[in-house]
């Protein structure tokens, strides 16, 4: 059963780039990942109590010999998950990918306000994120735009228990950058999950851009709670039958969405982000002086305001 068990996870972080990763794996012959992207199972715990062989069921078509893996952003952000991951797969690797704290928070917002999780603006929601916050079990996700940010104390825990594991540290810019570098750094994670070159050229889109929704009714059946949608799943005892309707649905339902400015960032969130930054420099040795120019830059902004 072990082996047939994921030696790599992608943990994150949500926003940075993790679903473009996903299917660009996915494209490999070598590569074998869950039949739908983010099975969550080491994350919430009605997921666990399923067992280890609900979970082996995700991975249906992996061969002996192929490199199994999973790309999840919630098992970085989720305590438990870790701990839950180290109980049956002791050596795994792990591929984290950054992304500057305040670009990914707006990143995150945009999908909550435009899945009807948000209502504040992204100003609002920043200052008001602590008091919000009631804990990481009930958050699923919503709200903790910074606080998904804090990537040195995620980091730490997986240090801690996984002492004898390899990491991998990734800068969200160089994974989606064009040519070279972005090449180079999709051939690094190759060789980092086990894969041998040459290495097949893949199809190096961005997936998960902004959207929103076309009508905000149907978007509230698709991701909210209801007597018709609880009914309507009854009649669908199948789990993937479900998770595929609800995509589908999601997918008709969305248009891109044209960002527009995010406005003036508090100067008080600013400052935590660089001490956030200069700690995730020393923990993992990366050098990330473009992302202090552009925290310099949200300075600029606020104080112009």
């Amino acid at each position: 059963m072990v082996d047939q068990l994921p030696s790599f996870f992608v943990v994150g972080a949500q926003k940075a780039g993790t679903s473009s990763l996903h299917d660009w794996l996915e494209q490999l012959p070598g590569v074998c990942l869950p039949k739908h992207k983010e099975t969550d199972f080491f994350t919430f715990q009605k997921l666990y109590d399923r067992g280890l062989n609900w979970y082996l069921q995700q991975f249906p078509d992996c061969t002996e010999q192929a490199v199994i893996g999973e790309v999840s952003p919630n098992y970085m952000f989720f305590p438990e998950a870790c701990r839950r991951i180290r109980e049956h797969i002791p050596n795994a690797k792990f591929i984290f990918i950054f992304r500057h704290p305040i670009d990914r928070a707006y990143s995150n917002y945009l999908m909550d306000f435009h899945k009807g999780y948000e209502t504040l603006s992204f100003q609002e929601a920043l200052l008001k994120e602590r008091a919000r916050w009631v804990d990481e079990e009930n958050l699923r996700g919503h709200w903790g735009y910074i606080m998904r940010g804090r990537y040195a104390a995620q980091v730490k825990r997986f240090q801690q228990v996984f002492p004898e594991s390899e990491f991998m540290f990734i800068k969200f810019e160089d994974l989606i950058a064009p040519g070279e570098v972005g090449a180079s750094t999709f051939e690094d994670i190759c060789r980092f999950i086990g894969l041998q070159p040459p290495f097949l050229a893949v199809s190096r889109g961005v997936s998960n851009p902004a959207q929103k929704p076309r009508f905000v009714w149907l978007r509230d059946f698709i991701h909210g709670s209801s007597r018709v949608k609880s009914t309507m799943a009854k009649f669908i005892p199948d789990y993937d039958m479900k998770i595929r309707l609800w995509k589908l649905m999601d997918r008709i339902n969305s248009r891109p969405l044209c960002k527009t400015g995010m406005g003036s960032i508090p100067m008080s969130v600013i400052m935590d982000v660089e001490q956030e930054i200069e700690q995730l420099e020393r923990l993992t040795g990366m050098q990330l002086d473009d992302w202090h120019m552009r925290s310099n830059e949200y300075m600029q902004h606020a104080l112009d305001k």
